[in-house]
């Protein structure tokens, strides 16, 4: 594989990156941004965790850095499933105890699970294969 050129599930990881930063700005519950009083330290985390994936490949891929086979005690592909899971779980769980949805919160389920498809993906194609 090319080295410069972003397999599927990376582009993937770092789209759905972009849609739920984008997302984080928008109105999730009322007139409350991921950004605003009352969501800020939670809410929050989602963006984050799938904006340090989507970096973590566009460094690797656009950057020329080759990250350690080990970051915090897991590898990079385990990190960004870690990531991309927490980050979907977390926006589920916000769909379902919102009151009142908005568009962002929608953005952040969306961009979160494109994270976690993308990093699955990542993850089968790095796979050794037995036969």
């Amino acid at each position: 594989m090319d080295n410069k050129q972003p397999s599927p599930g990376e582009w993937a990881m770092m789209g759905g990156a972009v849609v739920a930063l984008l997302g984080s700005f928008l109105d999730i519950s009322g007139d409350v941004s991921a950004w605003g009083r009352g969501a800020f330290p939670i809410v929050t985390l989602i963006p984050l965790y799938c904006v340090v994936a989507g970096v973590l490949v566009a460094v690797q891929r656009f950057g020329n850095v080759s990250l350690p086979d080990r970051l915090a005690g897991f590898g990079a592909g385990q990190l960004s499933l870690a990531l991309g899971f927490f980050a979907t779980l977390m926006s589920l769980c916000w769909l379902i105890a919102a009151d009142d949805t908005g568009a962002g919160l929608f953005l952040l389920l969306v961009g979160s699970a494109a994270v976690l498809v993308g990093a699955v993906l990542v993850a089968r194609q790095q796979a050794p294969t037995v036969g």
